[in-house]
């Protein structure tokens, strides 16, 4: 099992070298959104989400979704870009605007002792408008235009 550390404070979260996620494909019926499940961690349940979207984007951003046609991932020099400004403003709270969908599948309560971390897991479907995330990168100049 993968062990996920919560993000709560801001330096943490500027800190993009401690996203260890869960983010599994789900589904593509939209033609340019994805969905996927994530795992996140929290002291409480909004923490544990915004934890598994912030995994999801992450991995998306920088890893692709395996098992997907987006398997391949939007920005291919993870070194360069993870604290690019763009980057963080997504990953702190602008995810938000790319979702069209939520939801929170489980919640498990976590015990220091037998888990190894404390506090809420959850595991969240989130649809993630694609398109619109690709489109947004590509006028901030984050990415190029396919093809270009």
């Amino acid at each position: 099992m993968i062990i996920l550390f919560s993000l709560i404070c801001t330096a943490q979260e500027n800190n993009l070298n401690d996203y260890k996620a869960s983010v599994e494909f789900v589904n593509s019926d939209t033609e340019g959104t994805v969905t996927v499940s994530a795992v996140g961690i929290g002291k409480k349940k909004f923490e544990s989400t915004k934890d598994a979207a912030r995994n999801a984007f992450f991995t998306l951003l920088f890893r692709g979704i395996p098992g997907s046609k987006y398997k391949s991932p939007l920005i291919s020099n993870e070194a360069e870009f993870k604290n690019h400004p763009v980057i963080l403003e997504i990953l702190n709270n602008g995810y938000v605007s790319f979702l069209s969908n939520s939801s929170v599948k489980s919640e498990i309560k976590k015990n220091k002792k037998e888990d190894g971390v404390k506090g809420i897991e959850t595991v969240n479907y989130f649809t993630i408008n694609y398109d619109a995330l690709r489109k947004y990168l590509e006028q901030k100049k984050v990415i190029r235009k396919f093809g270009i």
